[in-house]
């Protein structure tokens, strides 16, 4: 029987979905065969991570039973899984296999074709709240703002922002409403900084927005969508997500 892997979230997390969306559609171009339905039969199983509640927890042991499982670590916030799964994370300093995750955004429908409107603010940025996170640049930055998310911690910067926003779980919906902004930020982060590259960035490029990536120092390096599309390759990564899979199937 011809291997299948199975693609599935295991939970609604609108990134997490996306994500998992994106690997299909490169497991494709390599012509594996892909099942979302965890009832059915397959050789190995990619598992986007979560909160790992008792249902999830269940869910991952089901799917346990029949195949290996590639666990794909992509917030060091979440708690790490069981130790019967490969840890998959894009964190250098984690996990059992390095993959950068983040990367999968090369196969949006974006990335070839970005949104294009008319820049009516200069500066978008929005997300969680993480209090280890050092937002005063948001105050500071220069021109017109938009911020959007759901945490009250962002009412202290709300008066520095043109427009307010709650979360928004439509990622389309997002990205057209970021294509009018002229750039965003990577704020400085203790975990991530220099030890990751976020799926943010790559999302500019389907905003055609340009990036600003903030140190521990406060410097600012500035990318334009140019310069993050001309940083990735296609063929790389799908030779990448190919070694991944032949070294775990089949219980390999």
């Amino acid at each position: 029987m011809e291997a299948t892997i199975l693609v599935t979230t295991l939970n609604e997390h609108r990134n997490n979905k996306q994500a998992a969306g994106l690997m299909i559609d490169a497991l494709l171009k390599l012509g594996y065969k892909v099942t979302t339905d965890i009832n059915s039969e397959y050789s190995l199983a990619i598992v986007w991570n979560s909160l790992l509640t008792d249902p999830e927890k269940e869910t991952l042991e089901f799917i346990a039973e029949k195949a290996s499982i590639l666990y794909m670590y992509v917030d060091n916030d979440l708690p790490f899984p069981p130790g019967y799964v490969t840890l998959v994370s894009q964190f250098y300093d984690k996990g059992d296999v390095y993959f950068p995750i983040s990367k999968l955004a090369i196969f949006h429908k974006y990335w070839y074709k970005p949104i294009q409107k008319v820049k009516k603010y200069d500066v978008f940025y929005g997300g969680t709240y993480k209090s280890r996170r050092d937002y005063s640049v948001l105050s500071s930055a220069y021109g017109t703002k938009v911020i959007t998310g759901d945490s009250k911690e962002w009412d202290k910067y709300l008066s520095t922002y043109d427009n307010s926003l709650p979360t928004i779980r439509d990622l389309d919906l997002l990205y057209n409403i970021g294509a009018m902004c002229s750039s965003t930020y990577i704020v400085y982060d203790p975990l991530h900084t220099g030890n990751n590259v976020p799926t943010r960035f790559y999302e500019c490029v389907f905003m055609d927005m340009n990036c600003i990536v903030i140190d521990d120092k406060g410097n600012k390096t500035r990318f334009t969508p140019e310069e993050i599309k001309n940083s990735v390759s296609e063929a790389e990564l799908l030779r990448q997500i190919k070694d991944l899979i032949e070294r775990f199937i089949d219980g390999k």
